[in-house]
């Protein structure tokens, strides 16, 4: 089996939900399956409610049985077949049982309880990276919408009908146009697999469209001071951007709550780090210090001159790493850090 190893150095968390006909499913379970194998093969996390039906609903409404414990199994599988720990690959978010269902607690637990069932939901929505939906109802339907409207990749997944379908139709040009997928892919896709291995292939090809679809994330450390607004905006931004990343720098996004809680939030789902040393500032030091903790790719970067005349002046620790010096904010500077930045991921790969 050829492992695909995705571009990412922090894991992606998948969001999964939906259910399927508890009679004449037996390729859905498995196309389910294989759901959960492609995530954990890409190196990403499964990220489930933990919605299981104990035994065979009665209710004619309750005919639908969650997708989660046939994503999970599947999970699991690869996760022996690679050596990965469980809690490495597999995260419950812990909210409410309801319906009379019995919750499941695989891998690594988090609680989402909330006032409501549909806080529950948005919470599920919003700690993850990108949403597959398959099958289900009026709740699949709402997380797929949510990933939409907060600009999350979704993956409705057509062939098996029900709420995910609907919103593949309803939003069929905004699925495409953010997975990438051409006519011959919607048309694929559209169309319930024949057979186990068709079902297999199925799913490894949009689970690699999904990944395919979101962006590394790039933290920016540096002063945030105006004497540096050239820096970022002529020089770090457009080499980030021109290599499809996201740039992250806190006060340019406004977002209200704990810098310190954000800022130990962006590093830890970043990529990749860079690091403006100018000034030799605490703040910008102890964020470097976080990202080193964490084991995350730092570029440095610092201005001629910026870091003192004193040869103490420079920790021990930085003088031994290469960093990418400038005398001025010119036109090769961009080209210069974009070639640093391929330099981190060709020397990861390499590693690999």
């Amino acid at each position: 089996m050829t492992r695909k190893q995705t571009a990412f150095m922090s894991p992606r968390r998948i969001a999964v939900t939906g259910a399927i006909p508890w009679d004449g499913s037996d390729l859905a379970q498995h196309f389910c399956g294989a759901i959960g194998e492609a995530i954990v093969e890409h190196r990403a996390i499964v990220v489930t409610r933990g919605g299981m039906a104990s035994s065979r609903p009665r209710a004619r409404k309750n005919l639908l049985r969650p997708i989660d414990e046939f994503v999970v199994r599947g999970a699991k599988a690869m996760t022996t077949t690679l050596g990965i720990a469980t809690e490495d690959a597999i995260e419950t978010l812990v909210g409410e049982g309801r319906d009379g269902r019995e919750l499941f607690q695989v891998g690594k637990l988090r609680s989402i309880r909330g006032r409501s069932y549909e806080a529950e939901r948005f919470r599920f929505v919003d700690l993850v990276d990108g949403v597959i939906g398959i099958c289900g109802r009026g709740g699949t339907r709402q997380s797929l919408i949510l990933g939409l409207a907060t600009d999350r990749p979704i993956l409705p997944v057509p062939a098996f009908g029900g709420g995910s379908l609907e919103v593949c139709n309803d939003h069929q040009h905004d699925v495409a146009t953010r997975l990438g997928i051409d006519v011959a892919d919607a048309k694929r896709w559209q169309q319930t697999p024949k057979d186990e291995p068709a079902a297999t292939a199925l799913a490894r090809h949009m689970v690699g469209r999904l990944l395919g679809a979101m962006v590394r994330r790039c933290f920016i450390v540096m002063p945030f001071h105006h004497a540096h607004s050239a820096l970022y905006d002529f020089v770090i931004a457009p080499a980030v951007e021109g290599l499809g990343d996201e740039p992250i720098r806190l006060d340019r996004m406004a977002v209200p709550g704990d810098v310190g809680q954000q800022i130990a939030t962006g590093i830890q789902l970043a990529d990749y780090v860079i690091v403006v040393l100018d000034g030799m500032r605490p703040n910008v030091l102890y964020e470097l210090g976080l990202a080193h903790g964490q084991g995350k790719p730092t570029i440095l970067l610092n201005q001629s001159g910026s870091l003192g005349s004193d040869a103490d002046a420079m920790p021990f620790d930085l003088a031994l790493q290469q960093r990418l010096e400038y005398a001025a904010v010119d036109a090769t500077l961009p080209t210069r850090l974009q070639e640093a930045i391929q330099k981190v991921f060709r020397r990861r790969r390499a590693s690999d």
